[in-house]
């Protein structure tokens, strides 16, 4: 709490904080390593040092929109193992993967090396969420007890029937619906709000879609995170717990979409 009261402390619900962060772990569900074609980069060591002062235990990391990613992203994959090497205890890795090229192979070694989920983009790699490449992806995630991350947000639009017919078709596949699936919020709450297999992660939502998230859902079908080094973690952080006790959360249902909720699904 020591870190982390310095960030909030002139926040109104200060006491709150306080109740919430005591006794929590706290884990950052949507963290890149690596670089972008876009400029943005961040090192294992660089993230290590954000989520010390800001109090997050562990975070789940993957690999960005890499220029060196080819066709099966095996390089930023790798990556992703060295920086997980360099931190096991605070990192779970994820692989990332084109669904539009041959993935077999990558899929097999990430899976053996221990990595456990995927992320997917929908929008950066150019396929439609449901397509018939995808689906075949999936299949194989459900079977290797992966955790699926899709990109669920900017440059996107109508995606609620396209998860929702994922998560019908692979009812044992947990899904993690990247930046709460604002685009197609209202929608998106409705197909997939009731499913045990889903959960929504909240990174860069807007302070009206958030409250209208947690309005709607219960505190279990929440995860935390942040975007890094997209967005930060410190506002991510105070964007949740504040929209959450404005939304009328008590602090054990914040603590839950702080870390409980994304630790059950990872241990």
């Amino acid at each position: 709490m020591a870190a982390l009261s310095r960030y909030f402390i002139e926040s109104e619900n200060i006491g709150i904080y306080e109740q919430i962060l005591e006794r929590i772990d706290i884990i950052d569900a949507h963290a890149h390593v690596g670089v972008d074609r876009d400029g943005h980069k961040l090192s294992a060591a660089e993230l290590v040092r954000e989520m010390k002062s800001n109090d997050i235990n562990q975070a789940i990391i993957f690999p960005q929109d890499d220029p060196a990613a080819g066709r099966t992203f095996a390089k930023p994959n790798e990556r992703i193992l060295r920086a997980y090497k360099f931190s096991p205890k605070k990192f779970f890795p994820f692989f990332r993967l084109d669904p539009n090229h041959d993935f077999a192979a990558e899929f097999a070694k990430r899976v053996d090396q221990g990595f456990r989920g995927i992320k997917l983009h929908p929008r950066a790699q150019n396929f439609e969420i449901a397509s018939q490449k995808a689906m075949k992806l999936y299949e194989k995630a459900e079977k290797a007890n992966l955790i699926l991350l899709i990109h669920a947000g900017f440059g996107l639009d109508s995606i609620a029937e396209s998860f929702s017919m994922v998560a019908k078709t692979f009812p044992k596949l947990r899904i993690l619906v990247g930046h709460g699936a604002f685009p197609d919020l209202e929608d998106a709450v409705r197909l997939l709000g009731s499913r045990e297999s889903v959960m929504f992660e909240v990174s860069t939502m807007r302070i009206f879609d958030l409250l209208e998230l947690l309005k709607h859902l219960p505190a279990d079908r929440i995860v935390f995170g942040s975007d890094i080094p997209y967005y930060n973690q410190t506002l991510s952080l105070q964007a949740l717990i504040d929209s959450a006790t404005l939304a009328g959360k008590q602090p054990h249902h914040i603590r839950k979409m702080l870390g409980e909720n994304i630790q059950k699904w990872l241990k």
